[in-house]
C-alpha cells in the first residue's frame, strides 16, 4: 500500500485508518500497526518542511526472499517526508535503536514516540537522502493470523 498525505495532523486518522483498513482486507492481524504508524506520521509532520507531502508505504515482505528458506515474513513501514534530519556527519543511515539509545527517557527532544515505535517492531532504520527523511520499521508477522 502507498498512500500521500499534506503534511498535518489533521490527516493522521486517514493513515491509521488506511493501513488498518489494508490490514483486514489481507486478513492479517492489525496488532499495533496502527499506534506505530500513527507515531511516525506525525513525527513526520512536524518534520516536513511547509506544504510537503508525507509518504506511507505499508507491505508484507517475504522472509525467504530476505534471510533464508525458514525465515518469517515481516510486515514493513515507511513513513518518508521532505525533511533532512542531521544524523551526523557522514552518516545517511542510522537504526533506530541508535537514535533512540542517545536520549535518556527524560530528556528526549520531543516526546517518545520513537521509543515506543522501537519497543512494538523488530528493527527500525532512519535514511536521509536528496533532502528527504525516512523512517522505515518492520516487524515479524505473527504464524497465526488474528482478523480485526
Amino acid at each position: 500500500m502507498r498512500l500521500t498525505l499534506p503534511s498535518s495532523t489533521k490527516f493522521g486518522k486517514i493513515a491509521r485508518e488506511s493501513v488498518r483498513a489494508w490490514l483486514n482486507i489481507n486478513l492479517m492481524p492489525v496488532r499495533d500497526w496502527d499506534l506505530v504508524v500513527s507515531e511516525l506520521f506525525t513525527n513526520a509532520v512536524h518534520a516536513a518542511r511547509f506544504g510537503s507531502p508525507v509518504e506511507l508505504r505499508f507491505e508484507v515482505k517475504s522472509g525467504s526472499a530476505l534471510a533464508g528458506s525458514d525465515a518469517h515474513d515481516l510486515v514493513e513501514c515507511e513513513v518518508t517526508n521532505q525533511g533532512a534530519w542531521a544524523l551526523g556527519r557522514d552518516m545517511a543511515s542510522v537504526p533506530l535503536d541508535y537514535l533512540v539509545a542517545r536520549f535518556e527517557p527524560d530528556r528526549l527532544p520531543h516526546g517518545r514516540g520513537l521509543k515506543i515505535v522501537s519497543a512494538l517492531t523488530s528493527g527500525g532504520e532512519v535514511r536521509t537522502r536528496d533532502r528527504r527523511t525516512s523512517v522505515r520499521v518492520w516487524r515479524e508477522l505473527d504464524e497465526a493470523p488474528i482478523y480485526n
